[in-house]
């Protein structure tokens, strides 16, 4: 308990915050801002408007973001997803 918090918002209200983001970081700025340490959870935000259907992918077009106790970790997977063309989970962290 001791990672919980009541400087909170619920998740829901913070997604909606978070949908006025420009950018897929911006995204992930917006919604730990309030992370209450209660969830387990990842988030994918994709750039579709950064998408050239044939071009690479530029970076910062797809951001993960982990969601722990506690923690919250956000990282640009913009290559990760040019190479391998899927992003997959498993029951795992990125």
């Amino acid at each position: 308990y001791k990672y919980l918090t009541a400087q909170t918002m619920p998740y829901f209200l913070r997604v909606q915050v978070a949908a006025e983001a420009s950018t897929p970081q911006q995204w992930h700025q917006l919604f730990k801002r309030y992370n209450n340490g209660g969830y387990n959870n990842q988030w994918m935000v994709f750039n579709a408007r950064a998408f050239q259907k044939g071009k690479s992918l530029p970076a910062g077009t797809f951001w993960v973001g982990e969601q722990t106790p506690g923690l919250y970790v956000d990282k640009d997977q913009s290559q990760w997803l040019q190479q391998c063309t899927i992003w997959i989970i498993q029951q795992s962290s990125f």
